[in-house]
C-alpha cells in the first residue's frame, strides 16, 4: 500500500547517495542544486519505481541492513490489519514521523500475540523465570538464571559481558571492543565470545535487568549498547546461495546466529525498556527485525539437511516469525513452508525409539529440544495452532519418555556427546507443559518424593543410552551408558563406546568430567579438541593402552563415525539388572563390558578384551574422576572414593592390575589452571603368560560399593570379607548383600 510520502528525512537521501545506488540521478542533482524540496520528490518517486520492480519479481530481497529505509519498512506492514489503523492514518497524512511512533506504541500496546513472555509494562517487578525455564536464553548456566542475570546485568553497566559459564569480555571504554572477526579469523581461536554475542542476548539481560531493578543506568546503557550494535555490525548477505549455512563472511555471521539475533530482537518488544528508550532507536530495531526475517525466505526450497542448523534456519524461524510478527506480510507467507519444514525434520530426525540423530545429549535436549523445538511447541500452543500429525506428535512423545527414562538424580544431565549443563527439570517440565508428558510428569514428582510407576531401568541401543537406577529420587544411585548401535555420522557425537558414568546418592562419582569445560574453549586444530572427541576423554577401554585412531584425527572439522556398540544378555531382576555391550572397532580383537547394577548397594564392572593378544603392551580401563572428588588407597587393587558425605568402595580384581593415577596437565591452560584439573584413573591389565585357553581373554573387574551408612571403623573389615567376590559372578548381588546385611545397607 503506497502512500505520496513529501517529508523524506535528509539522511534518507544521503544515506542512499552514499550506498552508491543506480538510478538516483535525480536525487544527486537536486541535493548539488541545494533543492532538498525536489530531491525528496525524486526519491519518492525512485521509492515508487523500486515498488513497482518488487511487485514484478517476488525474488527481490534487500542485501545490505543499511540500505533499508523508513519507507521500505512501512510499505511492508500489512496495514489492512485494524490494530495497524493509526500507523495508516499517519501515512495518509503524509506524517512518516508520527507513523513510526505510531508502529513503535502498536507493539508497545498489541495483543494479538502472545510471545514467549509479556514485560512490556512499565512497572519494577520480578520476572518469572521459573514456570517455563525453557524460554530463557541462558537457561543451561550452571547458576539460577535469575542469578545470572542480576550479576551479568551488574557486569555490562561496567562494559562487561559475563558469560553464563563465568567468562568475562570487557569491552572497552566506549564499547569499541565489540568482538568482531571474520570467517578466516574465526578459524585460528575459540568462537564462543564472537558467536553468541552476534545473538544480542546481552540486550536481553539488561532489559531484564532493568524490569527487576528499574535502574535509570541500565535503560542507558541498553541504549549506548543497541546503538554501538548497529553501528559495529552490519549484516550484508555476501553468500546468496540458499544451501549455505552462512550469510556473511566479512563479520563471520552465520545463518543461524542472525536466526538467534532476530529472536533477540522480537523478545525485546515484549520488554518495558524499549518503550523507555528514544522511539526513533527501537523504530530502527524494528527495521532490522524485517531485514534480518525477510533473509530467511531464501530458504523456501532448499533441499533438506539433518543437521539442526537446518530445522532452526529453514523451518523454525519462518514458523515462529510467521506467528510472532504477522504485521509483515512477508512474513505471514512464511508460515506454510516453516510448518512442512518442521514436520519434516522431526519425522526423519526423531526416531520411534525417542533418540535423535546426534548422540549428543546436549545436542539432542539442549540445542535441538531446549533452544529450537520448545519454541515452535510454545508458540503453537499460545497460538492454538495444532499443525502436528500422529507421527511427529508420537515421535515427540517418544523423545521427552526417553529424556524422563535417563534422567539422573542431580541437577544436570550427563554428559554424553559435545556440551554440558543440560538442566535435568527444564526438560522434564517442558515435556509435561508443552506436551502433557505423563512420564516427565512422574519423574518430576519423584524427584519429589512421590512414588511413581516409570521403571527403573532403561536398556535401548537404538536410542544409544543404558541407564539404571534404584530410584528417581535425588539422593538415588545410577549409572548412564552410550551404546548406540546402527551409528550414523554426527557432527556432535564422540567415540565413546561403552563409556559409562556413575552417580552415588545423588553425586557423580565418575564422569564426563572434561566435555562441558572442553567443549566451550577448545580451538580447531589443536590437541584438546581432539582429546575431546576421542575415546581417550571417556570412560571406556583402550586396547594396548591406545586409542582405535590417535586423538589428531579429531582436531579438525566434523563428524564422526563410530563403530556399532552391541547388547547382549540384558536381564532385569527385582533388585539388581544386568547386561552385557561389546563393539569391534579395533578390528582385531571384541571389548567387551559386562555391568550388574545393584539397588541402594552400587555397581559392578567386568572389562575384557577377547582375541587381543597382538603385543605386550596392557589394556586400559579408564576412570574419569567427577568434580569433588577425592580418593584414598585402602589396601593392594582397593581404592576408597569421596564426594562430600558420600564415600565408594571400590575393588579391582583381574590378572597384572597396575593402577596409573595422573591429571591431563595438556589441557592447561584450555580448561583453566592445574588446580582445575581433575585425575585420571588408569587401570592396566593384561596377560604376560599365555599357558591356560582361559587365560587368552584379559579382563579387569570392579566392584563399587555404596559404604556411606558403613561404620567408618569397619572399612578394613568390609574389604576382608569382600575379597574374592568377582566382578560378573551372576550370584554377586545376593553374596554382597549377605555381607552388608548387618551393617550399612540403605533403606528405600
Amino acid at each position: 500500500m503506497a502512500f505520496p510520502i513529501k517529508d523524506r528525512t535528509e539522511q534518507e537521501i544521503f544515506q542512499l547517495i552514499q550506498s552508491d545506488t543506480k538510478g538516483i540521478d535525480g536525487i544527486k542533482k537536486a541535493v548539488l542544486a541545494d533543492d532538498m524540496e525536489t530531491a525528496k520528490q525524486e526519491l519518492f518517486q525512485y521509492f515508487q519505481e523500486q515498488k513497482n520492480e518488487e511487485k514484478k519479481s517476488e525474488s527481490f530481497l534487500p542485501d545490505d541492513e543499511r540500505d533499508v529505509s523508513d519507507w521500505m519498512l512501512l510499505q511492508a506492514l500489512d496495514l489492512d490489519i485494524s490494530s495497524l489503523s493509526d500507523v495508516r492514518s499517519a501515512l495518509q497524512a503524509e506524517d512518516v514521523p508520527r507513523a513510526k511512533r505510531e508502529l513503535v506504541s502498536y507493539f508497545r500496546c498489541r495483543k494479538n500475540v502472545k510471545g514467549f513472555y509479556d514485560y512490556r509494562d512499565s512497572g519494577i517487578r520480578e520476572v518469572d523465570f521459573l514456570s517455563q525455564p525453557y524460554m530463557w536464553q541462558h537457561y543451561n548456566a550452571k547458576i539460577s538464571v535469575k542469578d545470572y542475570i542480576m550479576k551479568a546485568g551488574q557486569k555490562l553497566l561496567e562494559n562487561t559481558y559475563l558469560l553464563p559459564h563465568g567468562k568475562e569480555l570487557y569491552l572497552g571504554e566506549n564499547l569499541e571492543r565489540y568482538p568482531v572477526a571474520s570467517y578466516e579469523e574465526l578459524k585460528k581461536m575459540q568462537q564462543g565470545f564472537y558467536l553468541i554475542f552476534q545473538r544480542g542476548y546481552f540486550l536481553e539481560i539488561l532489559a531484564l535487568y532493568y524490569q527487576m531493578t528499574g535502574d535509570a543506568k541500565a535503560l542507558a546503557k541498553f541504549q549506548e549498547m543497541l546503538t554501538q550494535f548497529f553501528r559495529t555490525f552490519h549484516l550484508i548477505i555476501e553468500e546468496k546461495d540458499p544451501e549455505s549455512t552462512w550469510f556473511q563472511y566479512s563479520q563471520n555471521r552465520e545463518t543461524l546466529n542472525v536466526g538467534w539475533l532476530l529472536l533477540t530482537f522480537i523478545n525485546l518488544l515484549n520488554t518495558s525498556i524499549v518503550y523507555a528508550c528514544d522511539e526513533n532507536l527501537i523504530f530502527e530495531m524494528i527495521k532490522r527485525i524485517w531485514f534480518l526475517g525477510i533473509q530467511f525466505s531464501r530458504f523456501e526450497n532448499t533441499s533438506f539437511q539433518s543437521h539442526n542448523i537446518y530445522f532452526f534456519t529453514r523451518a523454525i524461524v519462518p514458523y515462529v516469525i510467521s506467528k510472532l510478527m504477522p504485521e509483515f506480510t512477508a512474513f505471514k507467507a512464511m508460515e506454510k513452508v516453516g510448518k512442512k519444514k518442521v514436520l519434516e525434520y522431526i519425522k526423519f530426525n526423531f526416531s520411534e525409539a525417542g533418540s535423535y540423530t546426534e548422540h549428543s545429549i546436549g545436542y539432542w535436549l539442549g540445542a535441538t529440544v531446549g533452544e529450537m523445538l520448545s519454541k515452535v511447541l510454545l508458540t503453537a500452543k499460545n497460538e492454538q495452532d495444532h499443525f502436528f500429525d500422529n507421527e511427529s506428535c508420537r515421535k515427540i512423545d517418544k523423545m521427552f519418555d526417553m529424556a524422563a527414562l535417563i534422567a539422573p538424580p542431580g541437577e544436570y544431565y550427563d554428559v554424553i556427546g559435545d556440551q554440558g549443563g543440560v538442566r535435568v527439570e527444564t526438560y522434564l517440565r517442558m515435556g509435561m507443559d508443552l506436551f502433557d508428558n505423563q512420564a516427565c510428569k512422574e519423574v518430576l514428582d519423584a524427584r519429589e518424593g512421590k512414588n511413581i510407576s516409570v521403571k527403573r531401568y532403561c536398556c535401548n541401543p537404538d536410542a544409544g543410552f543404558i541407564a539404571a537406577r534404584d530410584s528417581y529420587r535425588r539422593d538415588a544411585n545410577y549409572m548412564i551408558l552410550s551404546c548406540r548401535e546402527k551409528s550414523n555420522g554426527s557432527g556432535h557425537d564422540h567415540l565413546d563406546m561403552t563409556s559409562i558414568d556413575i552417580s552415588i546418592r545423588g553425586k557423580q562419582m565418575f564422569a564426563e568430567t572434561y566435555a562441558g569445560a572442553l567443549y566451550k574453549n577448545f580451538v580447531l586444530g589443536k590437541a584438546p579438541r581432539g582429546f575431546l572427541y576421542n575415546m581417550t576423554s571417556h570412560n571406556c577401554v583402550l586396547v594396548h593402552s591406545r586409542p582405535i585412531v590417535e586423538d589428531s584425527f579429531f582436531e579438525a572439522g566434523w563428524l564422526v563415525l563410530k563403530p556399532q556398540t552391541e547388547v547382549s544378555r540384558v536381564n532385569a531382576y527385582k533388585n539388581h539388572f544386568q547386561f552385557h555391550t561389546s563393539h569391534t572397532g579395533y578390528c582385531f580383537c571384541r571389548v567387551n563390558r559386562e555391568v550388574q547394577f545393584m539397588d541402594n548397594i552400587g555397581i559392578a564392572v567386568r572389562d575384557s578384551v577377547s582375541e587381543g593378544i597382538k603385543n605386550d603392551r596392557p589394556h586400559v580401563q579408564r576412570w574419569f574422576l567427577a568434580d569433588g572428588v577425592t580418593y584414598k588407597k585402602m589396601d593392594d587393587n582397593v581404592y576408597l572414593f569421596e564426594n562430600g558425605e558420600v564415600r565408594l568402595l571400590c575393588l579391582w580384581e583381574g590378572r597384572n592390575l597396575n593402577f596409573h593415577i595422573y591429571k591431563p596437565e595438556f589441557l592447561v591452560p584450555t580448561i583453566g589452571g592445574p588446580e582445575e584439573l581433575n585425575d585420571v584413573f588408569d587401570v592396566e591389565f593384561s596377560i604376560r603368560e599365555q599357558k591356560k585357553p582361559e587365560d587368552r581373554e584379559p579382563h579387569a573387574g570392579v566392584i563399587m560399593v555404596d559404604i556411606s551408612d558403613y561404620p567408618a571403623g569397619k572399612t578394613e573389615e568390609l574389604i576382608q570379607r569382600m575379597k574374592g567376590l568377582k566382578a560378573g559372578d551372576s550370584k554377586l548381588y545376593q553374596k554382597i548383600t549377605a555381607i552388608l546385611r548387618k551393617n550399612g545397607r540403605r533403606k528405600v
